[in-house]
């Protein structure tokens, strides 16, 4: 799951810098309540392959605000109602 969210953060990184039309807002729903839990702590020990790249996810995020695009925090969307799961 964090894999799924590294790859996705640097896709969305990848969009932004590329397309011609500046996206405004960046929102992304996940399942995964752990992955979710992590990313919003501000105090974590994590080992050292886990927490680099919750590190990178966070640095892309920071990025984008830095672009202007506005990123709402990460939003659950449980597996009961998440077509992916289906």
């Amino acid at each position: 799951e964090l894999r799924g969210l590294l790859i996705l953060s640097r896709l969305v990184t990848t969009l932004l810098k590329s397309l011609t039309i500046k996206s405004k807002l960046v929102h992304i729903f996940g399942d995964s309540q752990t992955v979710i839990g992590t990313m919003d702590a501000t105090n974590r020990v994590l080992d050292i392959w886990y927490g680099n790249h919750v590190d990178e996810i966070c640095a892309a995020m920071e990025l984008w605000q830095s672009m202007g695009v506005k990123v709402n925090p990460i939003e659950h969307w449980p597996t009961e109602t998440n077509i992916a799961d289906l």
